[in-house]
């Protein structure tokens, strides 16, 4: 299935037991839809407070709905703050989170003097200046395959640290009273735990004119989170896109 959801109220997408998270509504409220309990897989397990648009689970029933009444049946059970976009069946080899080719995280960033509460739910509010072209050059130190422990998360320590990432752009649009409105692409092989929002982290300290490029450059290099800048705030990041 083709998940959306917005994350703010949940404790990220992975099954908790002290703190409800998207997966356990999403197993509990199904299990009425289909007859019994199921068990997801998912392409990724967002964070506490990130959103998604294009999760992908995958999961095994006995269930008899027919595939083109999912959609409609899961609204029927699911708060209006996780919604199935799209249903349908799988080969039985197919796996939500191993099957991943790549995967697309998208970032929005509201750079204003005032915050705007229909925006900043799902934006990260940055008072100017911040220069753009800074913070993309800054992305694009960062495109191809590399170590990136430098931006995975200080408490992961296991996985290997090396990923592909195939590109990396900023898109820039303002709204009536002249904010800017970026949205930062990623798209990579796959992304560690806090990877993308620790990106996101230093490119926005370089647009602020914070750190050199150089510097952006010596921590990346050096493969020490302790150096980085801190991440960028869970609010304003969102899975866009699984690709298999």
């Amino acid at each position: 299935m083709l998940v959306a959801y917005d994350g703010t109220n949940y404790h990220g997408f992975q099954r908790q037991t002290r703190w409800l998270a998207i997966q356990n509504v999403l197993e509990d409220r199904l299990s009425r839809v289909f007859g019994g309990r199921i068990e997801l897989a998912a392409a990724g397990r967002t964070d506490a407070g990130v959103h998604a648009r294009g999760q992908v689970v995958n999961f095994f029933t006995e269930g008899t709905i027919p595939i083109d009444r999912i959609t409609i049946a899961a609204a029927s059970v699911l708060p209006s703050d996780i919604v199935v976009r799209r249903a349908w069946e799988a080969d039985e080899n197919f796996s939500a989170r191993f099957s991943v080719v790549s995967k697309i995280y998208t970032y929005r960033l509201h750079v204003g003097e005032t915050s705007d509460p229909l925006i900043d739910r799902y934006a990260w509010h940055v008072r100017p200046p911040i220069d753009v072209e800074s913070m993309s050059a800054a992305l694009k130190l960062l495109v191809g395959t590399h170590d990136f422990s430098a931006f995975r998360s200080s408490s992961e320590v296991e996985r290997n640290p090396v990923r592909t990432i195939f590109d990396a752009t900023i898109d820039e649009r303002f709204d009536p009273i002249g904010d800017r409105l970026l949205t930062i692409r990623l798209h990579a092989d796959g992304f560690l735990y806090k990877m993308a929002r620790n990106i996101v982290g230093a490119a926005v300290k370089v647009g602020r004119g914070r750190m050199t490029l150089d510097e952006l450059k010596n921590i990346f290099d050096g493969r020490d989170r302790n150096a980085a800048p801190p991440p960028a705030p869970a609010l304003g990041l969102c899975l866009s896109e699984v690709y298999y």
